[in-house]
């Protein structure tokens, strides 16, 4: 059998090293009976130990450092037996990983009340700093530039500053927060000073700026009244020279019209005369046109009448020509020209 090298640390108080074989330890099943053993001692502390005392909280810690502990003592053993066994290292290797998650788990389980006291604590004092730092913000910084409207506003926040309870809600940090009251106190009541007596000024310059204003008025009014009456006159003197002005064009306006009205008057009756005769002349040209078209019509109809006559004529003295009597081959010639025999015409 391969000898394995021991680790430092021989006992946690939870898990003895001369107890321990690590090739009967690190195979199936090998850790449980240490786990339980190590689970069993690092909970029985659990509940004598008081998280709000100071010993309870120091008894917590140790019982989970003992379980980091033992967690590296047995760790270490696995390590060893795979650097001497490496035929056997995976079955080692699961163990190793199974005891690691098993013994974090445990140290959180056994740290959990000191855990939560932790985290219930940052809360606590989180709140309080929150509060401290609400008080902190409603002081007045002096680089803020006041004016007489800030009065009102600064009466209000130094009503609510004032009105703040500092008691042992604050627990430790009443002091704190004592300081930060008397801090905001003091910079509200300094800025709302300055403000009231910026107030005082500012409503002796709107006095004055008032006077100011007023006579500036007056002498604008007058001054308004002088250029009124200047340019009433100018306007009236104005106004006379383009009535003046505006005769004179009337005058010249009419004259022109007149004379634009007889040259339009001469210019219409040239126009009609001129319209008269072209009227005649079209109307004499379209009788003219349209008496060459009835006569040109009347021949062609002549003609066309006569030309039907003729092949008339042949196609009776064809059908004569067979047999038929005259007034037979009539009937027929007139039947066929009037469509009354059917796929028969003639060919004019």
């Amino acid at each position: 059998m391969n000898t394995v090298s021991a680790p430092e640390a021989q006992s946690t108080e939870l898990v003895s090293r001369e107890s321990l074989v690590p090739e009967l330890i690190f195979k199936p099943g090998g850790t449980d009976p240490i786990l339980d053993e190590i689970a069993a001692k690092a909970r029985a502390v659990l509940p004598n130990a008081d998280v709000k005392t100071t010993k309870g909280r120091a008894e917590i810690k140790s019982v989970a450092y003992k379980v980091a502990q033992s967690k590296t003592l047995l760790d270490g053993l696995g390590k060893d037996l795979v650097a001497d066994w490496k035929n056997r290292a995976a079955a080692v290797d699961v163990e190793r990983r199974r005891l690691r998650e098993f013994l974090d788990k445990l140290k959180d389980e056994v740290r959990e009340p000191l855990t939560a006291w932790e985290q219930a604590e940052e809360a606590r004092v989180k709140a309080i700093n929150d509060r401290i730092a609400e008080i902190e913000g409603m002081a007045v910084s002096p680089d803020i530039p006041i004016t007489g409207n800030d009065a009102g506003w600064l009466e209000e926040r130094l009503e609510k500053v004032m009105a703040l309870k500092i008691d042992d809600s604050f627990a430790e940090f009443k002091a704190n927060a004592a300081l930060a009251k008397d801090e905001a106190i003091g910079t509200v009541s300094a800025a709302l000073g300055h403000a009231k007596e910026r107030a005082r000024i500012e409503a002796e310059e709107r006095v004055e700026a008032e006077r100011i204003a007023a006579e500036q008025r007056a002498i604008e009014e007058k001054e308004a009244a002088e250029r009124e009456a200047r340019e009433k006159a100018e306007a009236e003197e104005r106004a006379k020279r383009e009535a003046e002005q505006r005769e004179a064009e009337r005058r010249e306006w009419e004259a022109q019209a007149k004379q634009r009205e007889e040259a339009a008057a001469k210019a219409a009756a040239e126009e009609a005369e001129n319209r008269i005769r072209a009227e005649a002349e079209e109307k004499a040209r379209q009788e003219a046109e349209a008496k060459a078209k009835a006569e040109a019509e009347e021949a062609r109809r002549a003609a066309n009448q006569e030309h039907r006559r003729k092949v008339n004529n042949e196609a009776l003295k064809a059908i004569a020509a067979l047999g038929v009597t005259d007034d037979q081959a009539k009937v027929i010639v007139l039947a066929i020209v009037s469509g009354e025999i059917p796929h028969v015409t003639l060919t004019y």
